[in-house]
C-alpha cells in the first residue's frame, strides 16, 4: 500500500523525509488534513526490530526500515521507533528469515509484530487482515491468535477494533499509551521461497 507516492527516488516508498514532512504525513493518515479535518483513518505498521524480519521495496530490493516513514524520532510517540515501517505510507514486501534465518519446520511467534496508530479525531476503525492463500499453505499464519485464511467469509479473519483518540489543540497528537500491538506467527514448514499476499482493510 502507498497513498503518497514517493519522497525520494524509489517509487512507492516514503523515505528520508524530514521531521516536518513526516508530521504532515502522520496527520494525513490518522487525522485528516486541509479541509478534511475530520478525515484520516489509522496507520498499520510492521515491527522490523527482530533480525529475522526485513522489508523489500516494490522492485524487490532490500530497503532500510529506519529510512522509511516513520523515520523521525517520536512521530508516533515513544512506543514507535524507527524500526517500525508504515504499511499505509510504504509499498513494501515483508520478508521473514532474510538476515538471521528461521528454524525449519516450526511455528515461530513474533510478539508485537503489528502496531496500530489510532485516529486522532476520535473515530473508531476496524482493521482486518486476509491472505490470498489457504491456511495450510501460508507463511504468515496467525495475527493476534486468529488464523489467516483465503475464504470469502470475512467474519473469521483477524480483525481488530482500533478506538480513536481525541487530542486538544497544542497537545501531542499521539502518545505511547495510544498505540496497540498484536503478535503474529510464521509457519516454516513451507518452502524457502513461499510468498503470499496480505490484504489489509481499514473501515
Amino acid at each position: 500500500m502507498n497513498v503518497f507516492g514517493d519522497s525520494g527516488g524509489t517509487t512507492g516508498l516514503v523515505d528520508d523525509a524530514n521531521s516536518d514532512e513526516e508530521e504532515n504525513i502522520a496527520e494525513t493518515i490518522t487525522g485528516g488534513s486541509g479541509e478534511d479535518e475530520t478525515g484520516g483513518a489509522v496507520d498499520v505498521l510492521i515491527n522490523t526490530a527482530n533480525k529475522s524480519i526485513s522489508v523489500a521495496g516494490p522492485d524487490g530490493g532490500d530497503v532500510s526500515a529506519t529510512n522509511l516513514f516513520p523515520s523521525a524520532a517520536s512521530i508516533y510517540g515513544d512506543a514507535i521507533d524507527t524500526e517500525y515501517v508504515s504499511l499505509v505510507a510504504n509499498d513494501v514486501t515483508i520478508v521473514f528469515g532474510d538476515e538471521q534465518g528461521l528454524p525449519p519446520s516450526s511455528s515461530v511467534g513474533f510478539s508485537n509484530l503489528f502496531a496500530f496508530v489510532p485516529n486522532t479525531n476520535g473515530t473508531e476503525f476496524d482493521v482486518r487482515f486476509e491472505s490470498d492463500t489457504a491456511a495450510n499453505a501460508s507463511l504468515l499464519t496467525e495475527i493476534g491468535g486468529t488464523g489467516l485464511n483465503s475464504d470469502d467469509d470475512t467474519s473469521n479473519d483477524p480483525s481488530f477494533t482500533i478506538s480513536g483518540v481525541s487530542k486538544p489543540n497544542g497537545q501531542s497528537a499521539i502518545e505511547s499509551g495510544d498505540i496497540t500491538e498484536q503478535p503474529a506467527s510464521v509457519d516454516t514448514t513451507t518452502s524457502d521461497n513461499t510468498s503470499q499476499t496480505l490484504d489489509i482493510t481499514i473501515e
